[in-house]
């Protein structure tokens, strides 16, 4: 697998530290970074370092995922760069025109969810580097 950098948005530490485990372990991915809210992650985006791709919670306090999408698609050098929306099962979505151009996955809480995370990781990288 190739050197990849990617930021993780999400509320719980717990699950930032599962999801970065994930992609150590399983995909070979060993550069991570996280932000607990979305002001902390458009801060990062803006920032001088380049992140190869986002997997941001929909919903936190204040602006949700979506708000880090918008933020990340005007920055120029993030305009296609991939993102992963990790819903809960019992969310609700506004804004559904938005998410044609990002993977979606939906009841994060499951355990088996880490599996299809896994698999949209693998997919996702495969798009983008053919």
């Amino acid at each position: 697998m190739q050197t990849l950098s990617v930021l993780i948005v999400h509320t719980e530490a717990r699950k930032r530290t599962i999801i970065r485990g994930l992609l150590g372990l399983q995909l070979g991915i060993n550069y991570t970074d996280a932000a607990e809210h979305t002001s902390g992650a458009i801060s990062k985006l803006k920032g001088g370092y380049h992140y190869d791709m986002v997997i941001c919670q929909y919903n936190m306090a204040g602006q949700n995922g979506l708000d880090v999408l918008s933020s990340l698609r005007k920055i120029g050098k993030y305009y296609s760069t991939p993102f992963i929306l990790l819903v809960d099962a019992n969310e609700t979505m506004n804004g559904k025109s938005a998410l044609e151009s990002i993977e979606m996955l939906k009841d994060f809480s499951a355990v088996s969810t880490l599996d299809e995370l896994a698999g949209t990781v693998r997919r996702v990288i495969s798009r983008h580097t053919a």
